[in-house]
């Protein structure tokens, strides 16, 4: 994963800390991800990294409480660049 900062694409950064984690545990998988953030569709977060779904102002929220708790403010300052 490169440095937060460096991202425009939400999407863009959730796969890389995806696939970040998923080389250090293979146990690690979206669903995992999804639950650690509190959503209760276990597909929600696939289906933003897809682009089938927006992430919203509240699942940002979310999704930075998930596993990494102290990167929070960096991948809220990292979503508002892109609205697509």
């Amino acid at each position: 994963m490169g440095p937060v900062f460096s991202y425009t694409n939400y999407r863009k950064l959730m796969k890389d800390f995806y696939e970040g984690k998923k080389q250090e545990n293979t146990g690690f998988s979206y669903q995992v991800f999804s639950r650690m953030a509190g959503f209760k569709t276990k597909s929600y977060l696939i289906e933003v990294v897809s682009g089938k779904k927006q992430l919203s102002s509240n699942s940002v929220f979310l999704v930075a409480k998930g596993p990494e708790k102290k990167g929070n403010r960096l991948f809220r300052s990292a979503r508002p660049v892109q609205r697509i």
